[in-house]
């Protein structure tokens, strides 16, 4: 049951409250490709819960933006415009000043990859991030299982789909 119209001060109650797999709403993104009819919630699948923090992931794929906006070899997530569009510009579009109180900044280690010799680079600060490999591999058992659903909008942005979602 979709949630609306929460007082930020009753997020902390929910995200709380939730369990591992559960679906919570914090924030809105255009999603149906629609801007007449405003954002829509953005909906998070609850990955891990440990102390008062949760790890969410959004449900559907939101967007589409490079890794780096111009090609260079090996760049880093610490160096990549990726990391500074969702730190920047995605996170100011999808919350309010409350929301992004609630968002801790958190260490995000740079973990090597288990097939390729690339560098890492350094652990960063960041509020908003993308799961490292080793995570993606932890929390989804398959590449079934880490396969996603673009919204209207992220296609609309240029995601590439295999057909499925396509129009």
């Amino acid at each position: 049951e979709k949630l609306l119209s929460i007082k930020p001060q009753y997020y902390k109650f929910l995200l709380k409250n939730s369990k591992v797999g559960d679906i919570v709403y914090f924030g809105t993104y255009e999603q149906d490709n629609d801007t007449t009819n405003g954002k829509e919630d953005i909906e998070w699948l609850v990955l891990a819960k440990e102390k008062n923090r949760v790890l969410v992931i959004s449900d559907k794929a939101l967007d589409c933006q490079p890794y780096n906006s111009s090609y260079t070899e090996e760049v880093t997530w610490e160096k990549c415009s990726l990391r500074k569009w969702l730190n920047n510009d995605f996170i100011n579009s999808a919350f309010s000043d409350d929301e992004k109180a609630m968002i801790p900044t958190i260490t995000v280690s740079a973990d090597k990859n288990p097939e390729y010799d690339t560098d890492p680079g350094n652990a960063t600060q960041d509020q908003v991030f993308l799961l490292s490999i080793v995570e993606a591999r932890k929390y989804f058992a398959s590449s079934e299982a880490r396969m996603c659903v673009p919204t209207a909008y992220a296609i609309s942005n240029g995601l590439y789909t295999s057909g499925r979602y396509s129009k």
